[in-house]
Parts: C-alpha cells; structure tokens; sequence
C-alpha cells in the first residue's frame, strides 16, 4: 500500500514575512590520523579574531516618516501599499455599542465555535513577540505587534489576497518594543514604548512616529522604558527601568521630559502600568521581589523612605510578577501573574491597606530564557473574561471567567494550526476573535 506524505502541521506558516535565510557552513569531513597511520594534512583550526563589539544605534529623539520607518521603503510599490492602508486605517471607525462575547447566554458556546485556519496564522515581525495590541474597530481587522529589534508590524488579517498577506513592517525604536496601545484620543493611532528609552505614537494620517517621551539626560545616563499607561487623552504614566520610577508626560505640555516623576520603588524595576479605569488618580504596577502595589498620584513620598506611599499592598506573590491589570470597565478586579506558578485574581472593589487573593489557581508560567513571559489580558469592554497563553500541549490559548470571583476556566482554544506557545494574546472588543503572538514573529487568529 503506498502512502502520500503529507504537509507537518506542526510546520510554522509560511505566510506573512519571509524567515530570514541561514546560510549553512559546510566544514570539511573530520578523518582520524590513528586509523590513517598518521597521514592526515594538518587541520587549519579555527581561531576567532578579537574584533571591537559593533556600535549600538542611536537612539533618535525627532519624528520619523513612514518613508524612514517602513521595511521596503525603496519599493515604490510597497511604499504606496502601506501608505494606502494607513490612510484607509485612519478613517476606521469603532463601535462603541457592540460589546464580543456578551450574549446572554454563557459564552461558553461562544467560544467553542472559534477556529483557526492557515490563512489566519502570518508572520507579522522577524524576532519574537514582545507585545500585542488589537485595532479596536471591527472592519479593518488589524493586529499590531512589537518585536525584539524594534519593529512593529501591523497585520491587515483579511487582506489575505494583498502583497505580505496584509502585513505591513516599520522599525521606529532600535530595541524591544514592550508595550503598544491604541491611542485613547484616536483610537486609529498606535503607541509604543522601547526599551530604547522612548515613546513614540505612530500617527496613521499623518503618517508618522511622532515623539511622545524621549529624554537626552536620561538616555545619556543609560535609562531605558518598559511600559506605559494612558490616564486621560493627553497623558501618560510611563515606567523607567530599573530605577524604580513612574513619570507622567503630558502631550500638550512637552516631551522632552516629564511633568512629574513618581518614586514607587527602591531600585526596582517597574514592570507594568494599569491606570484604574474609573478612578484614573489610581494606577496599579509591580516587581521582580514579589511586590505589587496600587498607588494614587495624588499621595505624597514618605519623608523617610523617600518613596510614594501605596494606597493598598495585593499580597500572595512569592516570585517575580510578569503583570498585573485591573478589570478595564469598573477596575473591581485585578489579575496578576508570577514565576511562583500562579494566576491570581484580587477583588479591589475597596482599596485597603493590604489586599489578599480572591482566588488563585496553578498555572505553568516557566517560559524558559528564549519565549517571552505570559501576560494576561482582559477583555477590552467585557468584565470578567480574560485570556492566558498556555504551556500545556497541544498548544493551546486559556479563556477564563472571573465574574463568579473565581477563576474558572471556560475555553481552550487549539487548532492544527496552533503549534507553538503564544505568550501574548489578546480579545476584540466588538467581534468574536480572539489573538495570539509567539515568540518567533508569528500571529494567530482564532474567529
């Protein structure tokens, strides 16, 4: 009986970018001089040159164009396609009244019905993912994604006909991109944070990366950014490396420095932001020690420890956190993860002194060096459905409901197409889809 080989599904798609090509080393075949009686030609060994390490790229504080930022900017062709979809993206429109996975019925059934298929799976940047964002309007459907080496690509998901399958690739920052969100004052504008040590807006009609953080001083001195945090249309919570501080920028102020500059830890990193949706004074970050804190900009330092003083400790964390959010439509909950193999969920409908687990259930969050640390996401418009990346195989994304104050997991989203670990996922406001990045460059699209 003959057998037709078929395609590995386990393959990574082809769509999307092309993988950068490794060109293979043939070396010559090793021959033993015992078994040749000593006649082997003497072997050149390798010895490395001590070359001076290659420069890093400046970082540069001033707009970019798209023409600067844009992967193919030397293809007319290409140019004129992603200038073509950021004019169209601008003009998107989103529904403020349509609200996913709101039947009145449980979305159990709902979420059983999502599938992936290969046209919904591209690569969207070359190196791994670092951060995700989905285009709050319904039609285009687009997924933005922040990568190691700065890029940010942006994915036209149903434009499977188009030059790229729909992907569009810009390199406005020189380090990881590890925070993007759509603007609050338009949503069709992108923002992402660096770890290059700046903040930058990626205007769709004007199109460009205009600048909404960069400081000389503190680049100079060897500062960098992790993440951010939009209080109001004009302002930004914005966390600095590892010198335990948040600063607050203001567009309509400047951005070549900070209006305000909190101290929240002792030479620790701040690594997420969460602005309190309804009381946007309170904002919600933590640490590698365990430590996660709500703060109220509002507060004054402690004269003795020089640190703002915290409105509430969330208590229960042993080991690094990788995030921690509130719920976006009241801010009742928050939602955490750690390296101590915990998903957590702490009701903050009051902010006392200390705050102990509502609930918290085992969950595998031992990424390794090479993938990127889990992060949950809530849904944007939707209390008590959140999402999680998974390591258990099959490959899988985890959908749970914390409505009840527990965290009860309702949906496991795998698919043949699905056969890598998708460290950041995230769900649409107003369609059925839920998203995926890995951390080699691809997305995947459940809907």
């Amino acid at each position: 009986q003959l057998f037709t080989p078929t395609q590995n599904r386990q393959a990574p798609s082809k769509r999307g970018l092309a993988s950068e090509k490794k060109e293979k080393v043939i070396l010559p075949p090793r021959k033993s001089s015992r078994l040749s009686g000593g006649n082997v030609p003497e072997i050149d060994r390798f010895v490395p040159l001590l070359e001076s390490p290659a420069e890093e790229k400046s970082t540069p504080l001033e707009t970019l164009s798209i023409e600067e930022s844009f992967n193919k900017s030397d293809d007319p062709a290409s140019l004129s396609h992603t200038q073509n979809f950021l004019t169209s993206l601008s003009k998107a429109t989103t529904s403020k009244s349509t609200i996913s996975f709101n039947s009145s019925s449980s979305f159990k059934s709902s979420i059983s019905s999502l599938s992936i298929k290969d046209e919904l799976v591209a690569k969207v940047v070359p190196g791994r993912i670092f951060s995700l964002a989905i285009h709050p309007s319904s039609t285009p459907l687009v997924a933005a994604v922040g990568d190691k080496s700065g890029h940010v690509g942006l994915w036209d998901i149903l434009a499977t006909s188009s030059p790229n399958h729909g992907v569009h690739l810009y390199q406005p920052h020189t380090r990881p991109v590890n925070c993007i969100s759509w603007d609050l004052a338009n949503t069709n504008n992108l923002v992402s944070t660096s770890y290059d040590g700046t903040v930058r807006l990626l205007d769709t009609e004007k199109q460009e990366h205009t600048m909404l953080y960069g400081e000389k001083e503190f680049l100079d001195w060897g500062g960098w950014t992790s993440s951010h945090a939009q209080m109001s249309p004009d302002t930004f919570l914005i966390s600095q490396g590892t010198n335990g501080k948040v600063v607050l920028v203001d567009r309509r102020v400047r951005w070549t420095s900070p209006v305000t500059t909190f101290n929240v830890f002792d030479r620790l990193h701040p690594k997420t932001l969460s602005v309190h949706p309804v009381h946007n004074n309170l904002f919600l970050t933590c640490n590698n020690k365990g430590g996660c804190y709500i703060f109220d900009t509002r507060n004054t330092t402690n004269s003795t420890t020089k640190l703002l003083e915290p409105v509430s400790e969330l208590l229960g964390h042993t080991k690094s956190l990788s995030c921690c959010y509130f719920s976006p439509v009241t801010g009742n909950q928050v939602v955490t993860m750690s390296t101590d193999d915990k998903l957590r969920l702490f009701n903050t409908t009051t902010t006392s002194k200390t705050i102990s687990p509502q609930c918290q259930v085992k969950h595998n969050n031992q990424t390794g060096r090479w993938l990127t640390p889990f992060r949950a996401s809530w849904h944007p418009t939707r209390e008590g459905m959140l999402v999680t990346g998974s390591m258990e195989r099959p490959r899988q994304i985890e959908v749970w409901d914390s409505s009840s104050g527990s965290l009860d997991m309702v949906g496991r989203l795998r698919g043949e197409e699905l056969g890598s670990v998708c460290s950041l996922v995230g769900i649409h406001h107003s369609r059925e889809v839920v998203v995926g990045g890995n951390s080699s460059g691809r997305v995947h699209v459940f809907m």
